[in-house]
Order: structure tokens, then sequence, then C-alpha cells
């Protein structure tokens, strides 16, 4: 399997955010239920990216398996999320090296 990582983009969200979705409700690693609706998660990345603020997804043969994003948040530094599928392939953390 080739492993690919990029800058998040536009047309990465819905696929991201159902990765998220999938991590979420494993009810294991993230402390909220559900990922956020489509619309808000579109919007807070592209203000993440009009910031300047690192974000990246994991692409396995050519789908998102994983992302990961550094954002100023005295809570929470670093969020990577990885589809359950494709959790042993620690997928995250290969998004999570690149923006550390």
């Amino acid at each position: 399997m080739t492993y690919e990582i990029r800058p998040i983009a536009e047309h990465h969200v819905p696929v991201s955010r159902a990765t998220l979705d999938a991590v979420v409700r494993e009810q294991k690693v993230l402390s909220f239920l559900e990922a956020p609706p489509l619309q808000k998660m579109r919007l807070c990345v592209l203000s993440n990216t009009k910031e300047g603020w690192p974000q990246f997804v994991v692409l396995a043969d050519e789908e998102i398996a994983g992302r990961c994003d550094v954002l100023p948040n005295t809570r929470r530094t670093v969020s990577a999320h990885c589809a359950t599928e494709r959790r042993r392939a620690n997928c995250g953390m290969i998004a999570t090296r690149t923006c550390v």
C-alpha cells in the first residue's frame, strides 16, 4: 500500500469528515460523539487554511486514510484521525509527524 501526505484541500473535506466521524463513534480516543456537520467542518478547514495552520491528509492508494491538524488551542493542540480500517497502519500518526 502506498501512503502520501498532502495538505488538506476543500475537496478532501467530505471524506475527511467521514474519517473523523468513524473514529469519534468508536468512543475511545476523542471526547465528542460525532463529527461536526459537513458545512461547519468545511468552514473550519477553509478558515484554518487561510490562517496558515497546518492540516494534512494521508492518502492510502488515493483514498483518505487519516488526517491531522495543529491548531492554537490550549486544550487540544494536535488532533489526528485515522479511519478504523486503516488504524493498524497508524495513518493519523503519519500525518501528525508531518505537522510537527
